[in-house]
């Protein structure tokens, strides 16, 4: 290689292309079939690391190597040289902001180029993880948390890969099917509610009306035995930065989520806006200690009995645990923790 093309091409001290800067060979690039469930699986979910694509491939496609898939995802962010005039794949620079980003799995999305190679495909898909996103762009503030909501959904979803019995269902359906009133234009999904509480802090009854949208929806289709199929659907929470604890409902925090979804409970909000039979609200954070407190805060609204609706689990989180060290847990297999009940297992029927 000339010393001009070294300076086109910058590379680290081991002699390999610079991570998240588009260094093209000149490799010419043409889609194989693995290549478009590759796209097309970005398609569905905003942000997806590595290992997590690789898991979602169908086992047909997916090749002994993952080695070499690794290389190929290389070689579709950087190369250039395509019939749709550049990189299929994006790689979101906020990832850089990890203390472990150079040890973690690569962080991927669909590029414009990707889109077009799709639209062109006529390959159309339900995308799992932007309900409820007004702004379908990631900023820098909200990338952590988007990629929570696609952490949690992408390992439910591999999960019922394994099984036999269980199919995943994704929120676009739920509403085609549902033909629900609690969403709006774009399929945001919007639920009215009215919550009220005396905080110890103050003698005063708080109110406040407003509508709640969950970072997540999804259902899962159980086959029995019998072959008789059941359903149970979720709303998704990812709790990174949010106060459980508040002395007043203005403002964000968990305690109002808790009081947001059990006037959805109780009054039946989940069946007449949405069409659904059940609900089970999942919520996923950085750690046992937090799960801890939003427990306590379950307890504080609903009493020492607790409730049974209300599904705890952590998870590794981008820039705050070494996923290199933990992974991502199997979210469909492993126990959720429940407030004063024993722990739930969504794969069980």
């Amino acid at each position: 290689m000339s010393a001009t093309e070294q300076r086109r091409y910058p590379k680290d001290s081991l002699g390999r292309r610079l991570r998240g800067r588009r260094t093209p060979s000149g490799k010419r690039i043409v889609l194989t079939a693995r290549d478009v469930e590759i796209l097309t699986i970005l398609k569905r979910y905003r942000f997806l690391r590595s290992t997590t694509l690789w898991q979602l491939l169908p086992e047909g496609l997916r090749g002994r190597s993952f080695k070499r898939f690794q290389d190929r995802l290389t070689d579709l962010f950087h190369e250039t040289r395509t019939p749709h005039e550049g990189a299929y794949l994006d790689w979101p620079v906020q990832q850089r902001q990890s203390f472990d980003a150079r040890y973690s799995p690569s962080i991927y999305a669909l590029s414009t180029a990707g889109k077009a190679a799709l639209d062109e495909l006529g390959i159309e898909v339900d995308n799992v993880t932007d309900l409820g996103m007004k702004d379908k762009r990631s900023s820098t503030k909200d990338f952590a948390h988007v990629l929570m909501i696609c952490d949690t959904l992408s390992s439910i979803e591999i999960g019922t890969k394994k099984t036999t019995n269980i199919r995943f269902i994704p929120w676009p359906e739920i509403l085609r099917k549902a033909r629900p009133t609690g969403c709006r234009q774009g399929g945001i999904v919007s639920l009215p509610v009215t919550i009220s509480c005396r905080f110890n802090t103050s003698r005063v009854l708080q109110r406040q009306s407003f509508n709640l949208e969950p970072d997540g929806l999804f259902g899962l289709e159980y086959e029995h035995p019998t072959g008789r199929k059941l359903y149970r659907f979720f709303a998704l929470e990812a709790e990174r930065r949010n106060k459980v604890h508040t002395a007043s409902l203005r403002g964000s925090s968990y305690v109002k989520k808790i009081l947001a979804y059990r006037y959805i409970l109780e009054n039946g909000i989940y069946k007449t806006e949405l069409g659904l039979p059940n609900l089970l609200i999942l919520t996923v954070t950085l750690n046992s200690a937090r799960i801890r407190t939003m427990k306590e805060a379950v307890t504080s609204i609903y009493g020492p009995k607790g409730s049974p609706n209300f599904l705890f689990h952590s998870i590794p989180v981008h820039g705050e645990i070494s996923m290199q060290l933990n992974g991502l847990p199997d979210l469909l297999s492993d126990p959720w923790e429940r407030a004063e009940y024993g722990p739930f297992y969504v794969n069980l029927i």
